[in-house]
């Protein structure tokens, strides 16, 4: 995992939700102890400088105490533009790894003989170009193929 990406831990995550609870206290109706290990639990997989730009955010600009994911929200921008980064980067060492190796130039004789197969097909005379009676020919050879067969339009 990218150095980045490795979350703070449990402690420093009771002690960021400590902070934020100094700060702004609890939501009415709820259990302190219980919005504690939510904030810790919902904090805990941030990383260290995302963790504390988190609660820095949370303590200055909001004024009411926020839900857990509120807190996490404040910073998921950041989280998800180191998150691509790393996506990123190992996208390009899987792609470098898998690069093949250059390709092999070929013999001289195979070459000569790849020229000549190509200079044989561009110099081939041109064909006669089909006329009306041929492509009558041809679908009536279809028409009767199918009729054969017992193939008709609603049978097909």
């Amino acid at each position: 995992m990218s150095e980045s990406l490795v979350p703070a831990g449990k402690g420093a995550a009771i002690l960021e939700a400590a902070k934020i609870g100094a700060a702004l206290g609890s939501p009415p109706g709820v259990v302190p102890k219980a919005y504690a290990d939510a904030m810790a639990e919902a904090l805990e997989a941030l990383p260290p400088d995302l963790l504390a730009l988190a609660g820095k955010r949370a303590r200055t600009t909001l004024r009411f105490p926020p839900r857990p994911a509120e807190v996490v929200a404040l910073v998921s921008d950041e989280l998800a533009l180191r998150r691509r980064v790393k996506v990123q980067a190992d996208y390009a060492l899987f792609k470098a790894e898998r690069e093949p190796p250059p390709a092999a130039r070929p013999s001289p004789a195979k070459a000569r003989s790849v020229a000549a197969l190509v200079a044989g097909a561009v110099n081939r005379p041109p064909r006669e170009p089909l006329t009306d009676d041929d492509l009558h020919a041809q679908r009536a050879a279809v028409l009767a193929e199918c009729h054969a067969a017992g193939l008709t339009a609603r049978t097909a």
